[in-house]
C-alpha cells in the first residue's frame, strides 16, 4: 500500500536505465513497419536555436532528475483529449508518449533534451516507435517549444512563476505556470491568456518503481478514484513518546511497531494502525547519512514527491520552515485506484544527515480522522 522512500541508494539511479523501458522500446521498434528518424524534421512553429549550437559541447538538460521519473499531462488544447507523458529513460534520453483518450491511438517517440555552456537549450528528435509522422511532428513541436520555454524559466529568480509567451504570428498569448518540485520541465500548466479552458495541465508526476512497473505506458484514461470504507479511530488520552533520530512524536495505543523488510536503511523505525486493513496508516522515521546523499535537503524533499507512483500535483503542499521542509500530497494506486495521503517532514542534524518523519494513510481514513492525524503531525519535534 505505502511506498517508503529508500534514500540509501538514490545516488545509484544516475547510472542505470530500467530494463522494462528497454523491453518496451524494443517491442515497439520491432512492431513498427519502419522507425522514422525525426532529426531532419523542422516544423515551422518550433522555437529553436539549433544552428547556433552545433559546435558547442552538449549536456543533458535535466541532469538532476533520475531515470524512471515521469510527468503526465492532460492536453485539451484545440479540442484534443490526449494524455501526454514524458519519461526520463536514462541519463541523456527521454521517451514521449501521447495517447488519444477518444480514439485510443497511441504515439511513442524518443528525443534528447540538451543544455549548452552558453546557457542555450535545445532538443534532438530520435525515432518514432509507434504512431504516424503527422502526430509525431505535432508532439515534437510541443516538446521543442516546452524545452525552449524551459530555457526562459531557468533565467527566473523565482522558483514558482508564471511566464508570458507571446505568439503574435498566431494572434494569442500563452501563460506557462511553473512549480519547481515538478520533475523535468517543471511545467504545471499552459493556457491561453484570459481563457479558463483549452489548456495543457499536469495530471500526474511519478517514477517507475521497478522493472515490472508499466504504469507510464498503460494509462489510457483519467482514472476514477475508488473510495475506501471510512471508519473512526478511537483516540486514547494516554500517549507514548516515540523517539527516533532527532524526532519525537506522541503515539497512543492504536499504533503497533513494525519493521519494513523491504527497507535496507538500518535507521528505519516504524509504527502502523491495522483496523480495517493490514495497514490503514503508518508513521516512520529514517535517517539519510550525508555520505549517501551529498546534495541539499531541498532537492531530497523535491525527490520525495515524485519518487512515488501517480502523485496528484493539485494536492501538493511544499513548505520551507527555517532549514526544514514539510511536504504533503496524495498518490493514486494504479491497480486499486485508492488514494493515499502522504506527509513528510525533513530536518537536518548538526552533521548534515537528513532525518525524515513520514505519515501516510488512505485518503478516506485520513479525512474521516483528520484531527487525530493532524494532532500527531503537530506533536512532532
Amino acid at each position: 500500500m505505502f511506498k517508503n522512500l529508500h534514500i540509501k541508494n538514490l545516488n545509484r539511479f544516475y547510472g542505470i536505465s530500467i530494463p522494462i523501458l528497454s523491453c518496451v522500446i524494443l517491442f515497439y521498434s520491432c512492431s513498427s513497419a519502419s522507425n522514422k528518424d525525426l532529426n531532419k524534421n523542422d516544423p515551422s512553429s518550433i522555437k529553436s536555436n539549433s544552428s547556433e549550437l552545433n559546435s558547442q559541447k552538449e549536456a543533458d538538460l535535466f541532469e538532476l532528475d533520475f531515470p524512471g521519473q515521469y510527468v503526465i499531462y492532460h492536453d485539451e488544447r484545440g479540442g484534443r483529449n490526449n494524455l501526454v507523458g514524458i519519461l526520463k529513460f536514462n541519463k541523456t534520453e527521454y521517451i514521449a508518449r501521447q495517447f488519444n483518450i477518444d480514439t485510443q491511438q497511441e504515439l511513442i517517440i524518443d528525443f534528447k533534451a540538451l543544455s549548452y555552456p552558453n546557457g542555450k537549450v535545445d532538443y534532438r528528435g530520435g525515432k518514432i516507435y509507434k504512431g504516424n509522422d503527422n502526430e509525431a511532428l505535432f508532439l515534437l513541436t510541443d516538446l521543442a517549444n516546452m524545452i525552449s520555454q524551459y530555457g526562459e524559466y531557468r533565467k527566473q529568480s523565482q522558483k514558482d512563476v508564471d511566464i508570458i509567451d507571446k505568439w503574435p504570428e498566431f494572434g494569442y498569448t500563452l501563460v506557462h505556470s511553473y512549480k519547481f518540485w515538478i520533475p523535468l520541465f517543471h511545467l504545471y500548466e499552459t493556457k491561453k491568456e484570459n481563457e479558463s479552458q483549452n489548456f495543457l495541465k499536469i495530471l500526474f508526476v511519478g517514477r517507475m518503481l521497478s522493472e515490472n512497473d508499466t504504469t507510464f505506458f498503460s494509462l489510457k484514461s483519467i482514472p476514477l478514484v475508488y473510495k475506501t470504507a471510512e471508519f473512526d479511530i478511537e483516540s486514547f488520552p494516554k500517549t507514548n513518546i516515540f523517539k527516533a533520530g532527532i524526532f519525537t512524536v506522541n503515539l497512543d495505543q492504536n499504533w503497533i511497531k513494525y519493521k519494513d523488510p523491504n527497507n535496507p536503511n538500518p535507521d528505519f523505525q516504524g509504527f502502523l494502525i491495522s483496523k480495517k486493513s493490514k495497514r490503514d496508516a503508518q508513521v516512520s522515521v529514517e535517517i539519510v547519512p550525508k555520505k549517501n546523499f551529498p546534495y541539499n535537503i531541498e532537492l531530497l524533499a523535491k525527490i520525495g514527491i515524485s519518487f512515488n507512483t501517480l502523485v496528484e500535483p493539485e494536492s501538493v503542499s511544499f513548505i520551507k520552515v527555517g532549514d526544514t521542509y514539510k511536504v504533503s500530497f496524495m498518490t493514486l494506486d494504479p491497480k486499486s485506484l485508492n488514494e493515499t495521503y502522504m506527509y513528510l517532514y525533513y530536518k537536518p542534524d548538526r552533521e548534515g544527515n537528513i532525518h525524515i518523519f513520514h505519515l501516510s494513510a488512505y485518503r478516506d481514513t485520513y479525512e474521516s480522522n483528520k484531527n487525530y492525524f493532524d494532532t500527531i503531525i503537530e506533536s512532532v519535534q
